[in-house]
């Protein structure tokens, strides 16, 4: 889920959706993803396996 923050050369319409995740969640994609399962109610446990 968190990919979108290391693309590059996206046009327009992703790369805006880029800025807002990395304004929201951060640059790491990692963290984007477990921040983003989190506020979509996933389970602790499923986290820990990403």
């Amino acid at each position: 889920m968190g990919n979108i923050v290391k693309f590059a050369d996206l046009d327009p319409h992703w790369e805006r959706i880029k800025e807002e995740t990395i304004i929201k969640y951060g640059n790491d994609d990692h963290e984007v993803t477990n921040k983003i399962a989190k506020e979509l109610g996933v389970e602790k446990k499923v986290i820990l396996l990403t």
